[in-house]
This record gives structure tokens, sequence and C-alpha cells, in this order.
């Protein structure tokens, strides 16, 4: 569909009850606004009753291309520094205009706040002003790189569980949900049906398709979140390597359609 949205995909994945899981898929839910991050989401239903979703987010290489084109970019989109005005993000610092150059020399004199720096983001001649930045950036690099190259590592060309909620009885589903079902409780408790760990084999098949490896995210807020990262990890479907735990496509698709976590 040109919205990005599938049509519900028929499974064979089962409730512990014998009831068909089925699931909706929007690709891309937030487009290209939201500094680079693309957000997958798989909501799934039992019997065309809202019962739970995942958000699968990552930034692809192309989009990290495009958005952190060098430091700067970093520090200000990614650590709300101001070395770059908004209309800059995205574009390399030796491609901004001279006055924005001038801003970037500028806010390295801030702190503590230099009428000296400030004369000389002022006054440096336009033929010196590449030069300087080099400098700084070279400065930044020295300090602040390894949290660049971090955050690269992180999320960069791999997926982590974003988000992930089944349902429970009154409880209403929140803006992840589709409109139509966002402000009213749902009818039945479907936690301990096997929802979460289908929602994750799905999601495993999802980004298998598209050759993005899939990872647990590191920040597990609640206990139903912290109870399905366990399980995947005790089961064997998430290892450890040195980007953190990735689960493991044939796992998953062995062991979350045979063992329930809850």
């Amino acid at each position: 569909m040109s919205d990005g949205t599938s049509e519900t995909t028929r499974t064979e994945f089962l409730t512990r009850n014998g009831k068909t899981i089925d699931f909706k898929i929007t690709e891309d839910r937030e487009g290209n606004l939201n500094r680079g991050w693309r957000a997958d989401q798989i909501n799934a239903f039992v019997e065309n009753h809202f019962a739970g979703y995942i958000v699968l987010s990552w930034i692809p290489k192309e989009r990290f291309l495009q958005f952190y084109p060098d430091i700067f970019n970093f520090l200000t989109q990614i650590r709300g520094q101001a070395w770059l005005p908004p209309e800059c993000h995205g574009i390399p610092w030796r491609e901004i205009s001279e006055p924005d150059k001038r801003k970037i020399i500028l806010h390295h004199h801030l702190s503590p706040w230099s009428a000296q720096g400030q004369r000389l983001a002022e006054t440096l001649p336009a033929d010196k002003l590449n030069e300087t930045i080099e400098t700084i950036e070279a400065e930044m690099i020295r300090r602040r790189g390894n949290e660049f190259r971090e955050f690269e590592a992180y999320f960069v060309g791999k997926a982590i569980d974003d988000y992930v909620c089944v349902l429970s009885t009154g409880e209403k589903p929140g803006s992840f949900a589709p409109p139509e079902t966002r402000d009213i409780p749902s009818t039945h408790d479907w936690r301990r049906q096997r929802i979460a760990t289908a929602l994750y084999c799905r999601a495993a098949l999802h980004l298998q398709d598209r050759g993005i490896p899939f990872y647990l995210s590191t920040v597990r807020s609640n206990e139903g979140g912290e109870q399905i990262g366990d399980f995947l990890i005790r089961s064997g479907a998430a290892i450890k390597d040195e980007r953190g735990h990735r689960l493991v496509f044939e796992k998953l698709i062995d062991i979350l359609k045979s063992i329930d976590p809850n």
C-alpha cells in the first residue's frame, strides 16, 4: 500500500486457547521526520480485537549519513548542544554559510563566556574559518568521538524492540494503537496468551526479510518487558555479541511458537 501499511497478515500463531493471532504491519510510521530513525510497527489482533503491538526502531545507514555527516551534527541533534542552527541540521559544516560557520566558533568559546572568543568569531578572516573549525572539530572528536561511534554502533543498521505492549482488561491502547481503538479500554486480558511471543517472532521474520539484525533494547521499562527479554536470553533466542543481545531468527521461529514465557 502507498502509505506503507500492509494488509492484515494471516499467520500460524495461536493464543493459548487456540485462537489465531493476526498481524498488521506499518512500515516507517513516522517517515523521515525523527532525526533519521525508522519505526516499523506490528499490531496483533485476535478475532478483530486489538491485543498488542511491538515497535521496531533503527537508523538506516543512508539516513545516518544524511543526518549526521559530522560530529557537530551529532552534538547538536542528539546531545542538544547549539553548534548548528536548525536550518543547518544534516548539512556538512563545510557547506554551511559563513555566518553559520562563525556560530560554530562562537559556540566553542561560550563556556565560560569569552569576549575574546566572541571577537574572534566576528572578526576572523573568511579564509581562516575552515582552518579554525577543523581544529575545533579535531578537538571535539578527541573529546566526544567515542560517544559518536557508540551512537552509530547502537542505532545504525540494527533494529531494537523500542516499544512492546500487550493489553490487559480495561487498559487503553494509547497513541500507538489504530486511531479507532486508542481511547477504548480493552475488553480482554491478552497477557499470558502468547501475544508477546508471537509479536517477537513476527518481528524477527519482518526484519529478516529486510536483512536487518534484531536486538533486544537495553532499556526495559516494565515488568512484562523484563520478563520477555529475560526469557529470550535464557532460551537462547537472544545471544550476546559486541552490539548487545541479538535475536536469532531460527530459534525465535522454533522457540516462540512452542514455549510461553508467561
